[in-house]
């Protein structure tokens, strides 16, 4: 692992690719120990989801968060059909939401091409989830 961390960032001071090489031990450790090897996600981004899961339903339920509310409900039919496609409606918005943007980046890295009804979906996805970040980041100090 420390060669293809190495390679991966070979700009890095030898303190920076400490620090590096330290947290993608302790990440593979924790996928071990968790026994999420293979597939889901570990109890720490499962929280993550969760606050933000709650906290998109909180905005919704705020008729002051106007522009949060037409980027959710521009970004709703994508998330339905991605939900319908996958059989997994289970699964919540924002949960279908990160694993579309998941997916559309290991696209990007085999170099496969994306097509422009999925490009559409995305940039409502992607609009929807950096104002959910962006409030959710910025929830503490408007308190």
């Amino acid at each position: 692992m420390e060669k293809v961390v190495k390679s991966r960032f070979p700009e890095q001071s030898e303190e920076e690719m400490k620090a590096i090489l330290s947290w993608y031990k302790d990440l593979s450790l924790m996928m071990k120990e968790e026994q999420k090897v293979e597939k889901g996600h570990l109890q720490i981004i499962q929280n993550t989801l969760n606050d933000l899961a709650d906290y998109h339903r909180q905005l919704l339920s705020n008729p002051q968060e106007n522009f949060y509310m037409a980027a959710y409900y521009k970004a709703l039919p994508h998330i339905v059909e991605l939900r319908n496609r996958a059989g997994e409606a289970a699964k919540g918005e924002i949960e279908t939401c990160f694993e579309a943007l998941y997916g559309t980046l290991l696209l990007r890295i085999q170099k496969r091409e994306i097509g422009p009804e999925t490009a559409e979906a995305l940039r409502h996805i992607s609009t929807l989830i950096a104002l959910l970040a962006e409030k959710y980041k910025n929830q503490d100090i408007e308190e």
